[in-house]
């Protein structure tokens, strides 16, 4: 996995310099301080919810209102990200219990790591995210504080996104959304992401089965369900979209959003029984940034979203939601030395 990695993290740098135009200076700016410095303070959400499925026996609000929601509660989170070139690695940092956690609950343990590539033509961005010990709830407005937290719950996911920019002369992805460029006009483009991803939702007490305890009424809407510990998703999608960075002076306002469909994978694991399936899912992604972007310093708000939504063949619905508010503030800090 490793080896394959690193090869199409390759083809991208060399594609990206052999079939790209160059930018045009009227739009794009490139910065000489070649090095920069950021970091973020954001929140972290995650929604992932099983609605059982049971043809024929139960209607649309009974399998609505038995829907499973494990969430997850990681109040605030800093990030360092260092960027040299169009290449910038991330590590993402929790704050301790005593930071931002008005109401003392307790926290879902969060790590992330992300290793991003911006060019003209083709963007990458690789990444880990993990969250242990999540909440779960039942019904269409389970939140945390309605939820109970389960120490043994947890999800994991890695994956690996491309992009295709077909107006990179004019647009630039990076000066939205990493600051590493800059916009000088507005200008957009259509793009098309593909993605990889491996996620996991497992829990070894079988988690279903404690929330069946505490409702035996219903009990029988949970059949497909019952002792479900682990579910493994494998999807690759394929999602157009469009961004649009508008700028005025050294402040920026930059929307992008796809929606697309792709294949997935899927295992789950019952007690001691094994299945898989495969199918179609839906996927969408928005991004929203404004801020200043500035020659040496540089700051902004910001929002993410990545949601998808699949079906098991009469098992059940899956739908996930992972999204992230924050504020940024980045430095450059080494100057790029100049060609006499």
């Amino acid at each position: 996995m490793k080896k394959c990695f690193s090869i199409l993290f390759v083809i991208l740098i060399l594609s990206n310099n052999v079939f790209s135009k160059d930018t045009n200076p009227e739009y794009i700016k490139k910065f000489y301080k070649k090095f920069s410095i950021k970091s973020t303070v954001e929140t972290n959400k995650l929604t992932y919810s099983l609605t059982p499925i049971s043809l024929g026996k139960y209607s649309s609000t009974e399998l609505k209102n038995a829907k499973i929601n494990s969430l997850a509660y990681v109040p605030f989170t800093t990030s360092l990200s260092l960027s040299f070139w169009l290449i910038s690695l991330s590590h993402t940092f929790q704050f301790t219990d005593t930071y931002f956690n008005k109401n003392n609950r307790k926290e879902t343990t969060f790590r992330n790591y992300e290793l991003s590539y911006y060019g003209k033509v083709f963007c990458l961005e690789s990444y880990y995210q993990d969250y242990k010990k999540l909440y779960y709830g039942t019904g269409t407005n389970s939140n945390v504080a309605n939820s109970t937290l389960n120490n043994n719950l947890a999800y994991f996911q890695l994956g690996l996104k491309t992009f295709f920019i077909f107006n990179g002369s004019k647009y630039s992805y990076n000066a939205a959304f990493n600051q590493s460029q800059f916009q000088i006009k507005p200008a957009g483009s259509f793009m098309l992401l593909t993605s990889f991803d491996y996620n996991q939702l497992k829990d070894n007490g079988g988690y279903i089965t404690s929330i069946d305890s505490s409702n035996i009424a219903n009990y029988g809407v949970y059949s497909n369900l019952i002792g479900l510990n682990r579910n493994t998703q494998v999807n690759f999608n394929l999602l157009p979209g469009y961004g649009y960075t508008l700028v005025y002076k050294s402040i920026y306002l930059a929307l992008a959003q796809y929606i697309g469909v792709g294949l997935q994978v899927q295992n789950y694991k019952q007690l001691s029984n094994s299945n898989s399936g495969s199918g179609f899912c839906l996927a969408s992604r928005s991004k929203c940034a404004l801020g200043y972007n500035g020659k040496k310093i540089y700051t902004g708000v910001y929002f993410n979203s990545d949601i998808s939504n699949s079906k098991t063949k009469n098992r059940f619905s899956t739908f996930q939601n992972r999204y992230n508010t924050g504020i940024l503030l980045g430095f450059r800090i080494i100057k790029e030395k100049q060609k006499k």
